[in-house]
């Protein structure tokens, strides 16, 4: 579980999987908790997540892009997809973001008990561990060559900075 600070608010992510054989019934009361007036709540397969960086990167772009007035979609929660996987047209975004019997990332607004209530809510089992799914996956969704990761080979994580660098532009491709 990591939380970090973007402007006034703090969001708090974890990795996990849904408990339940019921997704649609997991994605309505999702949608009922990300309602509540101030809040956000959504998920997102691990397997897109280049790093806690690059989550937070694309969470901190989707807020700052609904403040400007600049965003694709008129929901926090599908601007955030939008900007995660890098892509602004939102039924390519969400064809990306589909998910199955996977890991996930549970991402919320507010601290680690704010992400453990809408956890319980929505049958989420929370699993300690990075949030950073598989590089191979991860290089492949965002088109970064070999020849990419070995130019920033000096980087502690290059792929997770490439994949920061493909969801920054998002913002340019207006």
């Amino acid at each position: 579980m990591l939380s970090k600070k973007l402007g006034k608010n703090t969001y708090t992510a974890s990795a996990g999987r849904i408990s339940t054989d019921s997704y649609g019934v997991t994605i309505k009361k999702l949608a009922l908790a990300g309602k509540e007036k101030g809040s956000f709540a959504q998920l997102v397969p691990h397997r897109l997540v280049a790093g806690p960086n690059h989550l937070f990167a694309a969470l901190e772009q989707a807020m700052d892009a609904i403040e400007k007035g600049s965003e694709f979609t008129k929901s926090p929660e599908l601007e955030f997809i939008v900007r995660l996987v890098a892509e602004k047209q939102l039924d390519k975004a969400l064809k990306a973001a589909e998910f199955g019997k996977e890991e996930l990332v549970l991402v919320v607004l507010g601290g680690k008990k704010e992400l453990e209530q809408i956890a319980r809510e929505i049958s989420f089992e929370i699993k300690e561990g990075e949030l950073r799914g598989d590089p191979k996956q991860i290089a492949k969704h965002f088109q970064i060559s070999e020849k990419e990761l070995a130019a920033l080979a000096d980087l502690p994580n290059a792929l997770e900075e490439l994949a920061i660098e493909r969801t920054a532009f998002v913002s340019l491709a207006r």
